[in-house]
């Protein structure tokens, strides 16, 4: 419970510190989170199946833009939120992940498809 009273204390101190360096690496976040949403789309369930679990083996096209849609609102409401260094960490973190799920996907023979 202490952690989420902090947590909320700080959230109105975070937009307060967002630089140019914040928004480059938020628009670094949006680059790989939009090349894992097309290559997500391209998923043939006969030959492949989504592993998030979030989302089902075999989304439609309508629940992957809503999935992602939502999920990049929502990194860039929680980046303008956090503090720094917490933000970098959160933005960093999150582009690790999407490049892995991107590179996961590509390996998979699954190409980016808009």
């Amino acid at each position: 419970m202490k952690k989420l009273i902090l947590i909320l204390l700080a959230v109105p101190a975070g937009a307060a510190g967002w630089g140019r360096a914040d928004t480059a690496w938020e628009a670094a976040f949006f680059a790989v989170h939009a090349a894992d949403w097309g290559t997500t789309l391209d998923i043939q369930c006969e030959e492949y199946q989504e592993n998030n679990p979030l989302l089902s083996k075999c989304p439609s096209r309508g629940e992957v833009n809503r999935y992602f849609a939502f999920t990049g609102a929502a990194h860039a409401a929680v980046a303008y939120a956090l503090p720094n260094p917490y933000r970098r960490i959160w933005q960093v973190s999150w582009i690790a992940v999407q490049v892995d799920q991107y590179a996961s996907n590509w390996r998979a023979g699954v190409r980016f498809n808009f």
